[in-house]
């Protein structure tokens, strides 16, 4: 899953959805939760050196199989 969650962040930098600096941040947590739509993978990562403490931290959701579902900085 952590492959999955770096290639998906990856293509978030590159297309400037994310700030180039997220590119050197690895996952700090997976976990599964309740979704919508019953289980999916929860993937953390934390940029501590963040200049904007509400996007230190940077959540990714996919399905059970791995298909990315969103990304954003709640968690929700």
């Amino acid at each position: 899953m952590s492959g999955c969650a770096a290639q998906r962040k990856d293509a978030l930098v590159k297309s400037g959805k994310l700030d180039a600096a997220w590119r050197a941040v690895k996952p700090e947590k997976i976990e599964t939760v309740e979704g919508k739509k019953g289980k999916e993978w929860k993937v953390t990562f934390k940029d501590t050196a963040a200049k904007d403490k509400t996007k230190e931290t940077l959540y990714m959701f996919f399905t059970q199989p791995g298909n990315f579902i969103a990304a954003n900085f709640t968690g929700q």
